[in-house]
């Protein structure tokens, strides 16, 4: 199918695509037992994205309640923002499970370190009425586990401010005259923090990133809130979890491999959205070693960068099907694909066409719903592959004991910044007229008291 639409417009590269396949075949062995199973489902547009993670969360549920563990079992996404909405989502409405991933918990996911970010921003933007808000309702729900309906009203009649500690309002000056990281340590202390045990991790790391910032740049604060909304947000903590379900993007799971693979949200884009750099080839163009274009379809062809585009969508074309075939080989047991029907130029487009192929080829398919274009289509083959694991004594040898996430506890202290100025100091930044009668005094007594600590004897006076 992909090289009938490549050759359309580009009969050589249609040609490439099928030599770089041809020798390419799998087969079953022989003694290999005829289990395993595929499920792929593809859904309409309507709550796509909803029906996407209930139906995730289902089979989930069904794999566990089946006997399996947890660690044989990998959602496989294209992209790394898609693992923290999914990683969100199960965390929400599974809390039993474990999920292991190193994309899936950015630090703005954090309440703790959201409200230090937050209260950062007020104490330069006083007037900021939503950040005041944001604070406010996360402080009295979340830390103080209050119900924040409660507050909603209040604003309306009070005074904003009195929802907020009075450490807080009433120390903006004191607060703004402290450097950076002991003024967040402090408003730590404030905010009563240290009550949200689970944050332990996103604060730790939190932390690391600010001392790293204050290293090599300014310690303003809007420098700091700049430097955090471009890119610190979206820095990540190692998750904790040794034995639990891993998330893990399709190029990071090349060469692994796991017994049941979860793919969901398969309908990404085959175009790219960016921009292709070309060399023109036609005056006046030409003058230019190299442009920028717009990539797209309706852009380029009929242009003289067509052939810029043809060769370029043949290379996508070969990366999407080399990605698809990457993810679809992870799974030793079972796959479960999930994606979008009638989503043009998507992975889930070309699966959709080749489904009805397969099940005239493959003898015990069953395919479903493709007449009725509001329905799922659904498509399986084989028998789900499940092995009960019996329970394993746990060893007595302490080298082998499983690990175990240790939680911790983050304390401040109250330190007070002194500055000190050595004698020697002062004298070097003074100017005469700055000295005083005093210091002069002093300075007098100073000399006189080193002549007088070099006499020894009568004959050393003079």
């Amino acid at each position: 199918f992909e090289q009938q639409d490549i050759s359309e417009h580009n009969e050589l590269g249609a040609q490439q695509l099928k030599d770089a396949y041809a020798d390419v075949a799998q087969f079953i062995p022989e003694q290999r037992d005829n289990k395993g199973y595929v499920d792929i489902r593809l859904l309409p547009a309507t709550d796509y994205r909803e029906r996407t993670l209930q139906l995730l969360e289902k089979t989930i549920r069904m794999l566990l309640a089946e006997g399996v563990s947890q660690d044989k079992i990998a959602i496989l996404v294209r992209t790394n923002d898609i693992i923290t909405f999914i990683a969100n989502y199960l965390k929400e409405q599974m809390p039993e499970i474990s999920i292991v991933s190193d994309e899936a918990f950015r630090l703005d996911a954090s309440v703790s370190v959201q409200l230090l970010v937050n209260a950062l921003h007020l104490l330069t933007h006083p007037t900021d009425a939503l950040t005041k808000a944001h604070i406010i309702k996360a402080y009295h729900r979340d830390v103080l586990g209050e119900d924040a309906t409660d507050a909603e009203p209040l604003l309306k009649t009070i005074n904003p401010d009195k929802l907020l500690p009075t450490a807080f309002i009433g120390n903006t000056d004191k607060l703004l005259m402290l450097p950076l990281y002991e003024l967040v340590e402090k408003l730590y202390d404030i905010f009563d923090l240290h009550r949200l045990k689970d944050q332990s991790a996103y604060v730790c790391a939190f932390f690391d990133c600010l001392a790293e910032f204050t290293l090599d740049n300014s310690t303003g604060i809007d420098d700091f809130i700049e430097t955090w909304e471009e890119n610190l947000h979206k820095k990540t903590i190692q998750s904790d979890e040794m034995n639990g379900i891993r998330i893990l993007t399709i190029h990071k799971s090349k060469g692994l491999e796991y017994e049941h693979v979860l793919l969901p949200f398969c309908d990404w884009q085959l175009n790219r959205g960016d921009m292709l750099w070309c060399e023109p080839s036609e005056a006046p163009y030409d003058e230019l070693p190299v442009v920028p274009i717009d990539y797209s379809e309706k852009n380029m062809m009929g242009t003289i960068y067509e052939n810029d585009y043809l060769n370029e969508h043949l290379q996508l074309a070969v990366d999407n099907l080399n990605l698809l075939y990457v993810a679809f080989t992870r799974s030793c047991k079972n796959l479960f694909v999930i994606g979008k029907r009638k989503s043009n130029k998507s992975r889930s487009a070309i699966i959709e066409r080749v489904l009805p192929e397969l099940q005239k080829q493959l003898e015990g398919t069953v395919l479903n719903g493709m007449e009725d274009e509001h329905a799922d289509i659904t498509f399986t083959y084989g028998s789900l592959s499940i092995e009960k694991e019996e329970q394993k004594k746990p060893s007595e040898n302490v080298f082998l004991q499983p690990s175990a996430p240790l939680p911790i506890d983050i304390a401040t202290y109250g330190n007070k910044t002194e500055f000190r100025q050595s004698n020697k100091s002062r004298e070097f930044v003074e100017t005469d007229e700055e000295e005083t009668q005093q210091q002069g005094y002093i300075k007098m007594g100073s000399v006189l008291h080193h002549v007088f600590s070099t006499i020894r004897t009568t004959d050393d006076i003079e």
